[in-house]
C-alpha cells in the first residue's frame, strides 16, 4: 500500500492538535523498530567521528524546534 503523498506532505493548519492526537494514537501501544542494520547488510557500520559535537547541535536545535510547538 503506497501512502497518498498529497496527504502525508500537506501542512496542517493545527501541528500541535495533530501531535496530541499522534501521541495520543501511540499511548499504551506496542512500537516495534526494525533491526535497521539487518536490513541493509551492505552498509558499512561505523561511528560518526565527531558525533558528540553533532548531538551537541541536534540537542539545540531540539530545544528550540520542540520549545517552539510547545503550548505555553
Amino acid at each position: 500500500m503506497v501512502p497518498d503523498i498529497d496527504r502525508v506532505a500537506r501542512i496542517s493548519p493545527d501541528p500541535i492538535g495533530d501531535r496530541k492526537r499522534v501521541v495520543e494514537r501511540a499511548k499504551n501501544q506496542k512500537i516495534l523498530v526494525p533491526d535497521i542494520l539487518s536490513l541493509m547488510p551492505a552498509w558499512r557500520v561505523g561511528l560518526q567521528p565527531d558525533i558528540d559535537s553533532v548531538n551537541e547541535e541536534i540537542d539545540v536545535w531540539l530545544k528550540t524546534y520542540v520549545l517552539s510547538w510547545m503550548p505555553v
